[in-house]
């Protein structure tokens, strides 16, 4: 499963936590991207709030996969609100610790 060493996981589970965790933001900001930057009478056109982990700021043992997709998360946050903040889109992402939940 998720939890485990990184190259633990099978091919496709980690695919899927990728599309979980990482995709998903991914194809969010594809398509809210241009419809901010049509908000041609505003300065400031959008933020971007991605939901990555304490487990995307630190390398945390046991859960190596959970791990890589949260960083990849935060990474993109990051790519983007460096790519778009000129044209007035700020991106982040917030980092929430445990939380008890079905998947743990």
């Amino acid at each position: 499963g998720y939890f485990g060493p990184l190259l633990g996981i099978k091919n496709e589970e980690f695919q899927h936590l990728m599309n979980m965790n990482l995709m998903n933001p991914f194809w969010n900001a594809k398509h809210l991207i241009p419809a901010m930057l049509n908000k041609k009478d505003q300065e400031i056109k959008g933020s971007i709030i991605n939901m990555s982990s304490i487990a995307g700021l630190r390398a945390i043992d046991g859960i190596g996969p959970y791990v890589a997709s949260k960083h990849a998360v935060y990474g993109l946050s990051k790519q983007i609100g460096l790519e778009y903040i000129s044209q007035g889109i700020r991106s982040n992402s917030v980092h929430p610790g445990w939380c008890n939940t079905p998947i743990l």
